[in-house]
């Protein structure tokens, strides 16, 4: 009989035990996830504080050029127009040619301002400031033929859109340095949970190694920050493709 009783309280401190090791292990598991948490939120924040350090400077930077560099270049101008040193077929070449340069730097000077101003992206949003960009872009020589699908009704904050705008223009970038691509494919759609998806594919060169430099490492960031995923694939000679899911409470 005291053999049973002395099994039973046996059993009874070991259960005791174990329950006091269980205990503290799931104690020890929920300090390491509220650490991640922390963690993860702190880097979150920073990378918020560095991305609108980056905006901010971009749009210190615009004002600069619009408001100093643009009017002496335009007063440059006007003075070129109405040199009149050199006499003859000369002087109106060297005319033309200054005028034209000139008008070029203007026009290119416009167009940084433009595409670092988000000011000027809250008045066209971002449909019609990503299409203002494609357009201009494909004027170019040898550019690909950029194919762009983005449903009206897809509509968020002014900060998260521009987040969108940058990566989009990020990855076009890519494609551009690395990829020699004939054509880009940009698509955005909700699926049932109403979140966003956004693929961008390119049919460039492609890599069987992703290497995550700055470019790729900045995207990964402003998607983290939207509390979005974003998954890259790509195979030598079969393009470059990015997907992007983003939660539905960012639509408003």
């Amino acid at each position: 009989m005291d053999f049973f009783k002395d099994f039973n309280q046996l059993i009874i401190s070991a259960l005791i035990v174990t329950l006091v090791l269980v205990c503290f292990i799931i104690f020890f598991i929920y300090l390491i996830y509220r650490y991640n948490k922390n963690l993860l939120r702190k880097n979150n924040e920073m990378f918020k504080a560095v991305i609108d350090a980056g905006e901010q400077e971009k749009l210190e930077l615009s004002r600069n050029l619009h408001d100093q560099v643009i009017p002496l270049l335009a007063i440059s101008k006007l003075q070129v127009e109405s040199f009149d040193a050199m006499s003859g077929q000369e002087g109106e070449d060297f005319k033309a040619e200054l005028t034209d340069i000139l008008s070029k730097s203007i026009d290119e000077l416009r167009g940084i301002c433009h595409n670092s101003s988000p000011m000027l992206f809250k008045e066209l949003g971002l449909q019609k400031s990503l299409s203002n960009f494609f357009r201009k872009l494909q004027i170019a020589e040898n550019s690909p033929e950029i194919q762009f699908q983005f449903p009206d009704q897809i509509k968020m904050s002014m900060d998260s859109e521009l987040s969108i705008y940058r990566i989009l223009l990020e990855l076009v970038n890519n494609t551009l340095k690395y990829a020699h691509a004939k054509h880009i494919l940009i698509n955005a759609q909700l699926n049932s949970k109403n979140d966003i998806l956004i693929n961008y594919q390119d049919d460039g060169q492609g890599t069987d190694l992703i290497h995550l430099g700055h470019g790729l490492l900045s995207i990964k960031s402003r998607v983290t920050l939207l509390d979005g995923e974003v998954h890259f694939q790509s195979k030598k000679n079969e393009g470059f493709l990015t997907m992007i899911k983003l939660p539905a409470k960012l639509l408003i």
